[in-house]
């Protein structure tokens, strides 16, 4: 027999009574089986925790940049604010350029049409593509600037450029052609929406493909991928102020439309000019905007090509920061699943299938500590159990743990041992090796006989 069950064997007793829980909780196979699943469940946490901390990272970094984007509603001429066009209108009234804010593209249009003037579109998703069709019917003296539209507006509006690209963040380039209005600015942030050319068209390609200009039609339409030169904060910064003036003041006066939310296709059954011709003028079709034989010979054209354009639908009202929202939402979520799936509830109790004697308890745990090697801990509760077993029979008071100095003047008094010979028993140091262990263990019980015999010897019996 091994020297760990010899010492457990002969203070089972104790033992039991140390963890009660023992004899009637578990059996000798659950204990052995649950030491590798504490490993293996710390292996899964050290890999998906960092996973999923990495994943909340990315969620909230995007949903961030999502919600820090500038709203392209925000660049008016009266907008002090970071994303207004305050400073941007100051500048072209310094050099004498009439700027004529507008609220709905029909009216834009009909302005345009006029010509000598410059079409500035914020934001031109915001447009109905039916309008934006209708821009190559505006005169060879209007130049269109858009500033970062989007594959799908390009596309639904006909503007013959394959696609555009998103960086993460706007980019400061040289201009890299031949643009006055470029050259002069030299480099500026407006990198950050690139454009794919048709090569079957004619481009000026400026600032890496993030400038397009073109002829679409009679007009000059010039594609900017980057509000960024012509917002408040950053129209200081490299050569934005010279690019965001330059575009816009080639002609005397700049037609600026300021859009807030989507605009709803066309109405009436006149055609696309009826659209934006009515406003200006008497009619809804003919020669009559309001203006010269060239704006209504325009219009005219206009309801006869695009007229089954006025049917298609925007884009879905919904804002960006709806999905940003959203994802917030579902990163917040999936953390508190993930901190309540820790646990699900608090331990059950379940009736054991089989009935386990104490004795056969406590020699397979003594077989678990010599495998582990644990003697400290064999011994101490060993001697945990011997001491409760001393105090209760010394009667030294009401207090269930009185003071080692206490248990070993009473017990010196009673044996007659010396007391540095029994404070060592009882509360000596852990043993190195199994012998030290046997040993230990065979002076705790033969202090319990020779302090109560007849106590030993019950439980012994």
């Amino acid at each position: 027999m091994s020297t760990t069950d010899q010492a457990t064997n002969q203070a089972s007793e104790p033992a039991t009574a140390t963890a009660p829980a023992v004899p009637t909780q578990a059996g000798p196979a659950p204990a052995a089986a649950a030491p590798p699943a504490g490993p293996r469940r710390r292996r899964w946490l050290r890999v998906a925790v960092p996973f999923a901390v990495a994943v909340l990272v990315l969620i909230v970094t995007v949903v961030t940049h999502a919600i820090e984007q500038p709203d392209p509603s925000a660049l008016t001429p009266v907008d002090s604010g970071s994303d207004g066009g305050s400073r941007l209108a100051q500048l072209l009234a310094d050099k004498g350029i009439g700027i004529e804010t507008v609220h709905r593209s029909p009216d834009a249009l009909t302005s345009a049409l006029r010509g000598n003037a410059t079409l500035f579109v914020p934001a031109p998703a915001l447009m109905n593509p039916a309008y934006v069709r209708v821009l190559e019917l505006l005169p060879e003296t209007t130049r269109v600037v858009l500033l970062a539209p989007s594959a799908y507006m390009l596309a639904s509006g006909h503007i013959p450029v394959g696609g555009a690209s998103t960086r993460w963040a706007t980019k400061a380039v040289e201009p890299g052609c031949a643009m006055p209005e470029a050259q002069e600015a030299g480099e500026a942030a407006v990198y950050h929406v690139r454009y794919q050319p048709s090569p079957d068209e004619t481009y000026l390609r400026c600032y890496q493909d993030a400038l397009l200009s073109l002829r679409l039609g009679r007009p000059e339409v010039i594609l900017v991928g980057a509000s960024d030169p012509f917002r408040n904060d950053r129209i200081d910064e490299y050569g934005n102020a010279a690019l965001a003036t330059g575009l816009l003041s080639r002609y005397p006066r700049v037609v600026w439309l300021d859009l807030h939310g989507n605009e709803p296709p066309p109405n009436g059954s006149g055609g696309g000019t009826g659209s934006f011709g009515g406003s200006g003028g008497s009619g809804s079709s003919g020669g009559s905007n309001g203006g010269n034989g060239q704006g209504g010979g325009g219009g005219s054209g206009g309801g006869s090509s695009h007229n089954s354009s006025s049917g298609d639908s925007p884009p879905l009202p919904i804002p960006p920061q709806f999905w940003a929202v959203l994802a917030l939402l579902v990163a917040a979520m999936l953390a508190i699943a993930l901190a309540k799936a820790r646990r699900l509830g608090p331990p059950v109790a379940e009736p054991l299938p089989v009935t386990v004697r104490g004795l056969e308890t406590v020699a397979g745990r003594g077989r678990l500590y010599q495998r582990a090697k644990a003697r400290g801990w064999a011994l101490h509760i060993l001697r945990t159990a011997a001491i409760r077993r001393l105090v209760a029979a010394l009667d030294l008071g009401p207090d269930p743990a009185p003071a080692p100095a206490t248990v070993v003047e009473a017990l010196a008094h009673r044996t007659g041992r010396p007391t540095d010979e029994i404070d060592a028993i009882l509360y000596g140091p852990e043993p190195a090796t199994d012998a030290e262990l046997l040993s230990a263990t065979n002076e705790l019980d033969a202090l319990m006989h020779q302090a109560f015999p007849d106590i030993a010897k019950g439980e012994s019996g």
